[in-house]
């Protein structure tokens, strides 16, 4: 013979941790403001879905500044409000694609962290553009590195392939008292690896003076640094 209960309901237990996730499941864009949703869980990670109403929030994280100096932003500590157990908060926003920052959140004593954050560079907005050297001499060339950056100064990561690349002198660039001319590489696609494209053959300058070099791709620039050219080596009196 037999007998069976009727139903047995089993809530959650007490409240022992939350989990975090980021509005686009932990890869963001830097400078793009996103928002975070937490879930309080008991010790067996069953969501407590009665952890309803108001609690205070506490909100730290591993976010760093950009290489640019801007800082990232995040919500000011406040009670939020849960309903079965969930709360997404927005105003979120990160700047250094160089990190994988997470994010924690604290309410009732207990927290919960995200994975670690992939941040992708923002928009395309300049290069840097670096010499081999800074201190060539009339009678031998040089190359030049270029790097795509977003507004924050992250290295583009994801600028990749062939991009045409337009050069001038933005200073200097003279011809030499003999009448020979300055040179610059030709324009024309660059390959790009990582926002990188390095070893840009092409450029010689002929007069002893001060110079700086223009990029120009996808219609934004980058200027080098000054470049100061000095005499080669002796050829007449």
């Amino acid at each position: 013979k037999s007998g069976t209960s009727t139903t047995i309901t089993c809530g959650p237990g007490a409240l022992d941790n939350f989990t975090l996730t980021t509005q686009h499941s932990g890869t963001e864009t830097a400078g793009t403001a996103f928002s975070v949703t937490a879930t309080a869980r008991d010790a067996e990670w069953n969501t407590k879905t009665n952890y309803d109403g108001s609690y205070s929030v506490t909100w730290t994280w591993t976010a760093t500044n950009a290489p640019s100096g801007d800082s990232p932003t995040k919500p000011a500590d406040a009670s939020e409000t849960f309903t079965s157990g969930a709360m997404t908060k927005s105003g979120f926003t990160l700047v250094n694609a160089g990190e994988t920052p997470t994010i924690t959140i604290t309410a009732s004593t207990k927290s919960g962290t995200t994975s670690a954050i992939t941040v992708n560079p923002a928009a395309l907005n300049d290069f840097t553009v670096v010499p081999s050297t800074y201190s060539p001499t009339t009678d031998s060339g040089f190359t030049v590195t270029l790097t795509a950056r977003d507004i924050y100064q992250n290295t583009k990561t994801n600028y990749t392939g062939a991009h045409s690349v337009s050069w001038i002198w933005a200073t200097g660039g003279s011809n030499s008292p003999k009448g020979s001319s300055a040179t610059l590489a030709a324009d024309g696609n660059q390959t790009f690896t990582s926002g990188v494209s390095s070893g840009i053959a092409g450029f010689k300058l002929v007069k002893t003076e001060t110079a700086t070099i223009q990029a120009t791709a996808d219609a934004k620039s980058g200027t080098s640094t000054t470049i100061t050219c000095g005499p080669g080596a002796l050829d007449n009196f």
